[in-house]
This record gives structure tokens, C-alpha cells and sequence, in this order.
């Protein structure tokens, strides 16, 4: 009886109901970009998986904030600056209706923070959130320009994230010093990558995010800080060898990266933090 107990008590969370899934995409990031990280979660045993239906150029709609006194007061507020991504997680939620089942998000970059914004506006409920790569932290305001214009402080100040939140990061390219930098190879033939140029792309980005002059003994997903994209209260996953993203968007369809640089949605890292969604 023990020993059956015991075999019972261990399929508990295999047998746990799945909720189903909304992918929040990334600043230009449409559904074709996360074909394979929704295949693996179908396959893992979510029923459906839907990503909130953006389209590249729905980012267009942020222009005219640009003429507000709030943007260049730093001013802005998720509505409506944002309301174009509250439309398409709209669709996404009337998709799953019709379910009984509990439905947890998953926010790709700022599609993390935005989220957030969208269950305290909106009111929705779910029943856990997992943010990917997202820089929830703003850097010091006497340090840094707002690239968000406002938006990361309202989110910030307004809208805490769900109970049991989990916030997941890499941690890939960085360089520790200007000798490190230099030593490393144009290109890479093994691996199909450029060492080279992915940190002189990370060494700017984690500058402006992590607001210091030494950005050589920053660590991060290679465009975010570790720093920046873990939340006090929230538990907190740090992956090894995990880049931001596994895309480049362009105006047509994305620039797919080679295998060897992995990201959050490579079989390997979601196997890490996918269980956070249960």
C-alpha cells in the first residue's frame, strides 16, 4: 500500500490539468515566429496553446504617441499607448472561451511586462504567469533615457505581478573585459555564430538597462540583464547558455538563428521553466 502511495503521490504532476496557453510575443514578434515553442508545450500536454495575434507592422500604432507631451515627459500609460496588444490578447482569450480550463500566459521580452499591464487593466484572470527575457526593471531615471517613455514605471507602480510568477533569464553573452572582447572569433564555423558580434550587440543593451559605464561585468540573455528581468517575490529561474531571442524580425518573415544559439523556446531551456506554468 505504501509502495502504491508512494508511485501515486509521484504521478501527481503528471496528472495535474494543463491550463492553456497565451505566448506573448516580443516587440515585432508575430505567431510564426513561435511555432516550435507552441508545438512543445501542445506536446507537453497543454490542450491549446494560442499566441496573442500580432502583426509586425500593429507597432506602427505607438507613432503617433510620439507627438503627446506624455511621451517626451516620460508620461506614458499602457492605455491606450498599448492598446493594439490589449486588442490581440483579446482575441486570444475569446479563443479559449469556450474552455473550463485555467489559462496561463507566457510574455516573450516586453510582451512580460505588457501582460502584466493587460490582467490589471482588463481584469483577467490567470492562473500563473512565466516571463521570458523580460526587463521588468527600469534602470536608476538619473542614469538612463526611459526607452519605454513612462510606460515600465507606470507598469511598475500599478500592476504586481500573479501569485506564482515566475520570471526566467538567461545567462549567455557577456565579455569580461576589452581584452576578453577582442579575443574573440569573427565567426565560429562550429557553431554557424558570431561570438564577436553577438557581444558587441549585448554590451550596448546591457549599458542603457543596466545604467553603468562597465558593462563588461554585466551578465545577461545577451540584449537583458539578469538584474533587469527578475522581481522581488517572484521565483525567479536563471538559465545557463540561453540567449533572448531565437529570431530576428524583419518586415517579412523573421530571420530564424542557428540551433546552437539557444533561447528560451529551444527544447532544452523549455524543459526548464515549463513546469512553472502547472
Amino acid at each position: 500500500m505504501h509502495v502504491m502511495l508512494a508511485m501515486l503521490q509521484g504521478l501527481v504532476p503528471q496528472l495535474r490539468c494543463r491550463p492553456d496557453v497565451i505566448i506573448c510575443p516580443a516587440q515585432f514578434g508575430v505567431p510564426k515566429d513561435y511555432d516550435s515553442l507552441r508545438e512543445q508545450l501542445l506536446a507537453r500536454g497543454h490542450e491549446r496553446v494560442v499566441v496573442a495575434p500580432l502583426r509586425r507592422f500593429d507597432w506602427l500604432r505607438i507613432v503617433p504617441s510620439i507627438a503627446t507631451t506624455e511621451f517626451w515627459t516620460s508620461k506614458l500609460e499602457p492605455t491606450p499607448t498599448l492598446e493594439f496588444y490589449y486588442q490581440a490578447l483579446d482575441e486570444a482569450f475569446e479563443t479559449l472561451e469556450n474552455s473550463d480550463r485555467d489559462v496561463a500566459l507566457v510574455g516573450h521580452s516586453i510582451g512580460g511586462w505588457i501582460c502584466r499591464a493587460y490582467i490589471g487593466e482588463r481584469g483577467k484572470r490567470v492562473s500563473s504567469v512565466v516571463t521570458l527575457g523580460t526587463p521588468h526593471n527600469p534602470p536608476p531615471a538619473s542614469t538612463a533615457i526611459d526607452q519605454t517613455r513612462g510606460l515600465l514605471d507606470y507598469v511598475n507602480a500599478n500592476f504586481k505581478l500573479v501569485d506564482g510568477a515566475t520570471c526566467v533569464v538567461g545567462n549567455s553573452t557577456t565579455a569580461g573585459s576589452l581584452e576578453d572582447l577582442l579575443a574573440k572569433p569573427l565567426w565560429d564555423s562550429a557553431k554557424n555564430r558570431s561570438p564577436l558580434l553577438e557581444s558587441l550587440v549585448a554590451l550596448p543593451s546591457y549599458a542603457v538597462l543596466a545604467a553603468t559605464l562597465d558593462p563588461f561585468r554585466v551578465r545577461g540573455d545577451g540584449l537583458i540583464p539578469i538584474d533587469a528581468a527578475l522581481l522581488p517575490g517572484c521565483e525567479s529561474i536563471v538559465i545557463d547558455d540561453c540567449h533572448h531571442s531565437g529570431f530576428i524580425p524583419t518586415a517579412l518573415d523573421s530571420i530564424v538563428l542557428p540551433s546552437t544559439y539557444e533561447w528560451y523556446g529551444s527544447p532544452d531551456k523549455v524543459s526548464v521553466w515549463a513546469d512553472a506554468l502547472v
